[in-house]
């Protein structure tokens, strides 16, 4: 890993295992897909994979380093570094991947974990209540996963992966009419 990334490379990091559902089904439906594989080839993408199918302690220490326990997980090292030099902080994805999920990781710009006065920065996530809002993309996923037999709100949704930013200062549905 560290020799890639000091070769300026964008790493892809697919924490996986063979008895995880979930796992394989992200690499039929987003991995291993035509336009992700040629977005790596194209990119210059290191694709590594992390097969914890035995559950190795080397995997499981670096799973705690994301504050996982389990897989799966997938992790976007971008290329180059930051402001002052550091290495670019990783992006960790979603558990449920879509092609658009993988392109939008491997696209963000690089940015500085530290401000000019060297504090640290707090990383954003990557689906935005304003992503959300506008798009639904999340909001449907996690419905979907939650079992919901609708999609949930855009506040839910963005409850759900994290979002720090404060509630939308739109009415609820029922309020607007």
């Amino acid at each position: 890993m560290a020799e890639l990334r000091a070769q300026g490379r964008p790493v892809f990091v697919n924490f996986t295992a063979a008895w995880c559902i979930t796992c394989l089904v992200n690499e039929r439906v987003a991995l291993h897909s035509p336009v992700v594989t040629d977005a790596f080839a194209r990119m210059g993408v290191a694709y590594l994979k992390a097969d914890w199918t035995s559950r190795s302690a080397e995997i499981a220490a670096a799973l705690g380093t994301f504050g996982r326990n389990g897989v799966p997980l997938y992790v976007v090292y971008p290329a180059g570094t930051t402001l002052a030099g550091a290495p670019a902080a990783p992006t960790v994805l979603p558990q449920i991947l879509s092609e658009g999920t993988i392109l939008a990781a491997l696209e963000r710009p690089v940015t500085p974990t530290s401000n000019p006065k060297g504090e640290p920065m707090t990383p954003q996530p990557l689906f935005r209540r304003d992503f959300i809002a506008r798009t639904g993309v999340a909001a449907v996923i996690l419905g979907a996963v939650d079992g919901l037999a609708r999609p949930l709100t855009a506040e839910a949704a963005a409850a759900k992966v994290g979002d720090p930013l404060p509630p939308s200062p739109r009415p609820p549905p029922a309020a607007r009419r």
